[in-house]
């Protein structure tokens, strides 16, 4: 299953200092994309890859990416960190998706 969606643009707020001097938690920021009903898979157990028309700043990476479902509706959900002490903003970028299905 291959589908394509696009991130809109947005910022990501900076980390967040955990104990003075010593590091910083990464902010999460999520994205759902709902997979073309004609391609839906037959359940959540899969692998997915994900690559990007566009290269995230440097700050940022993707923490996950899976199958998830509603009802009858599968989606995937796309968590990107922001790793930096400051907030980074994302152009609207496109998003290949490939799912495998165990």
């Amino acid at each position: 299953i291959s589908f394509a969606a696009t991130i809109p643009a947005n910022t990501i707020p900076a980390a967040t200092l955990v104990v003075l001097g010593i590091g910083y938690a990464p902010f999460a920021s999520e994205y759902t994309f709902a997979i073309p009903t004609a391609n839906s898979p037959a359940s959540t157990q899969a692998t997915v890859a994900v690559s990007f028309g566009a290269d995230l700043p440097s700050s940022c990476g993707v923490a996950f990416a899976r199958v998830v479902q509603s009802g009858s509706v599968f989606s995937v959900k796309l968590r990107i960190y922001n790793y930096a002490s400051a907030t980074v903003a994302i152009a609207a970028t496109p998003v290949y998706f490939t799912i495998t299905e165990f």
